[in-house]
C-alpha cells in the first residue's frame, strides 16, 4: 500500500473495474459521437422494446398501448415512425 491510499480487501479490484469502465465509456462516447453509432443503437433498442410490448399485448389480448416517452431523438426516427404506422395499437405521447 502506498502512502495516502486506503487499504482494500484482499483480492479487491474495484478501482481497476471503475477505471476500465470509465475508459470504455470514454472510448465508446468518442466513437459514437464520430459516427452516430450510439444513436443508431438506441433506435434499435427502442424498436426492439416496442416489438416486445406489442407481442406481450397481443398475448394478453390488449387492444391499445399508450406510452409516455421523453423527447430523445431515438424516439422520433423514421424507423420508429414506420414501426408505429405498422402497429396502430401503439400510441406514443
Amino acid at each position: 500500500m502506498l502512502d495516502g491510499q486506503r487499504p482494500t480487501p484482499e483480492g479487491s479490484d474495484s478501482g481497476l473495474h471503475l477505471t476500465a469502465q470509465l475508459l470504455y465509456q470514454s472510448v465508446l462516447a468518442t466513437a459514437a459521437h464520430r459516427v452516430g453509432l450510439l444513436q443508431s443503437r438506441r433506435n434499435i433498442e427502442f424498436r426492439r422494446y416496442l416489438s416486445h410490448l406489442v407481442a406481450y399485448a397481443r398475448r394478453q389480448g390488449m387492444k391499445k398501448i399508450i406510452l409516455l416517452v421523453d423527447h430523445a431523438s431515438a424516439h422520433k426516427t423514421a424507423q420508429i415512425k414506420k414501426f408505429l404506422k405498422e402497429h396502430p395499437m401503439l400510441k406514443i405521447i
